[in-house]
């Protein structure tokens, strides 16, 4: 397929308003469909390419669903948004679960002021993570800035956010002395009393975090193979 098809693919997908790493896979299968239909069916590229565009109408058609964002999406976008959230989601819980079992282990085998030290650096050390990470690769981080016009991934509606969530993380880590100690109080007595709120807090914001981390890993993995495609979008 030459140059002038893929032009007229590419622009139709662009009026779709995808995010970029989602049109380029559906590209690829408009590819494969209409040069399928040239061979089997022996039509022109412009026929296929209307009959392939007429297949794909309902997925790609923009609407407001009555959703809280106000915005019009089609059913492709709205089905890739729900399979991240819900994925990244399994995911943080996991990861988030493992540490919290992590923590109440070590709680339960040293002194309350070892455990304190351990709490602050297991927990600050999480929260940090993201965010050092989003420092080391700023650029690449701040390349939707570049395409305002466009959402180049739906990840990165999710990298700045422990940012969002900064001042909560301010009040967890000045008061870890206190939460430590409910804690490991919760984790020793097993009593569910006001301590599970200790658990359900730090729960919450590890899973936030790492949440935000997945989502940058994430991210830089579509990032890196869109990056070909960037040529043809129209720069801020």
């Amino acid at each position: 397929m030459n140059d002038s098809p893929l032009t007229q693919i590419r622009n139709y997908l662009l009026d779709k308003k995808l995010p970029i790493d989602i049109l380029v896979e559906v590209q690829d299968h408009f590819i494969s469909q209409i040069s399928d239909l040239e061979r089997d069916d022996n039509l022109s590229f412009e026929e296929a390419f209307e009959k392939v565009k007429k297949s794909w109408q309902k997925e790609l058609k923009p609407y407001w669903d009555g959703g809280w964002d106000l915005f019009d999406k089609n059913n492709m976008t709205r089905k890739f948004e729900r399979l991240l959230i819900w994925t990244s989601l399994k995911k943080c819980f996991k990861y988030s679960l493992v540490a919290i079992v992590i923590l109440a282990l070590v709680s339960k085998i040293v002194t309350l002021q070892y455990f304190t030290g351990f709490f602050l650096i297991a927990i600050l050390g999480i929260m940090l993570w993201p965010i050092i990470n989003l420092f080391r690769r700023w650029k690449t981080f701040m390349l939707p800035k570049k395409y305002d016009d466009y959402v180049l991934t739906l990840y990165q509606s999710f990298n700045f956010i422990n940012f969002v969530f900064a001042y909560s993380f301010y009040q967890v880590i000045s008061g870890y002395r206190h939460g430590g100690a409910r804690f490991k109080d919760f984790f020793t007595t097993f009593e569910l009393n006001a301590d599970i709120l200790a658990v359900v807090v730090y729960f919450s914001i590890i899973s936030i975090s790492f949440f935000a981390l997945i989502s940058q890993q994430e991210y830089l993995k579509r990032i890196e193979r869109i990056k070909p495609f960037l040529k043809y979008l129209k720069s801020s």
